[in-house]
């Protein structure tokens, strides 16, 4: 099977009185708009190929580096400046609705003054949805602006699914507050865990994205013009406001782990001091009993007609005798 069956290539060549969309592109066709004098973005869907990105290399002429960062899956967020061309490797994720983890899905952008070619690994699920919508709107500041303005387009529909994903953290977080004050048990606990190991793979992957953002306005590079750089600190701001929201749902679980183990301290203690009290009651009458009990042939009241009435006469006071004086302790 060639790689072109594992390959989608949309294409989008567009300036503020220019449009043109190319879906299901072929390969070959990329290398035509290398000449173009309008805004051309080549969004690839693909396995990431060797020989869909040695031609999209060569087509383009990107710097030899761009490729081994386009093929290792294993990096984090980063941003590198090759003169010519800048690269931006984003992270987005997804929430897998059968293991209940994270899909990471690794998304290459590399941009030049006239074009931008976006590697996508296939995963359910897409973040630039809008951001089509928007250039097929003649009227959008997209249409009227550069490369780094799609740019920062693409980086902020990443830092917005991340909203998404803590919205379904934030519910889960409030869904074990609930168990934890009412009737935590051990799946509670698992909970807990659980939760708290999604929450800092999302702070794992958002720390370096604020980073990369960061990067992208401090830059000296003529690809990046000031009037973008303002929209790039808005978003800067969103992912400062991503950082945040994830640490005040750590500390929330942690406290949730403390109040859990309290919790369950407590009830133990409880039971504890139940069996205490019904242990002590029981040392006194174990005692009466045991007297009438042993086998000698003279023993006082052994005759008496009232004996047996006596002795659980004597039970019986001396219980509500020492319940009485665990109350007035405050025993429980």
């Amino acid at each position: 099977m060639s790689s072109q069956e594992h390959t989608l290539i949309h294409i989008f060549d567009y300036n503020q009185t220019h449009f043109k969309e190319v879906a299901n592109a072929e390969l070959h066709t990329c290398a035509e708009y290398t000449r173009s004098d309008s805004i051309t973005w080549i969004d690839i869907d693909s396995n990431k190929d060797l020989n869909i990105v040695e031609t999209i290399a060569q087509n383009f002429d990107f710097h030899p580096l761009i490729k081994e960062n386009i093929l290792d899956k294993t990096q984090r967020p980063k941003f590198e400046d090759f003169d010519k061309e800048l690269f931006v490797l984003l992270k987005f994720l997804k929430r897998n609705t059968i293991t209940q983890k994270f899909d990471t899905e690794n998304i290459s952008v590399i941009f030049g003054q006239k074009a931008v070619v976006s590697f996508q690994e296939k995963i359910e699920g897409d973040a630039f949805e809008n951001i089509r919508l928007k250039i097929r709107n003649p009227a959008s500041k997209i249409r009227k602006s550069g490369t780094d303005f799609l740019v920062y387009t693409l980086l902020d529909a990443t830092i917005e699914s991340y909203f998404n994903l803590l919205e379904d953290v934030g519910e889960q977080v409030e869904q074990i507050e609930t168990a934890v004050m009412s009737k935590p048990d051990s799946s509670t606990l698992r909970q807990i865990y659980r939760l708290k190991r999604d929450i800092m793979y999302l702070r794992k992957v958002v720390w370096p994205m604020r980073e990369v953002i960061n990067n992208l306005i401090m830059t000296d590079s003529e690809l990046i013009k000031e009037n973008t750089k303002i929209y790039l600190r808005d978003v800067y701001q969103h992912a400062s406001q991503v950082l945040d929201t994830i640490e005040i749902n750590r500390e929330m679980l942690t406290g949730m782990l403390d109040v859990y183990l309290s919790s369950i301290s407590y009830r133990m203690n409880a039971v504890m001091k139940v069996l205490t009290i019904i242990s002590t009651i029981f040392i006194p009458l174990t005692f009466i009993t045991s007297i009438y009990g042993m086998n000698f042939e003279f023993i006082p009241e052994l005759k008496w007609k009232w004996g047996y009435f006596f002795v659980w006469g004597m039970v019986f006071v001396t219980t509500v005798v020492m319940l009485s004086y665990f109350k007035i302790k405050k025993w429980f």
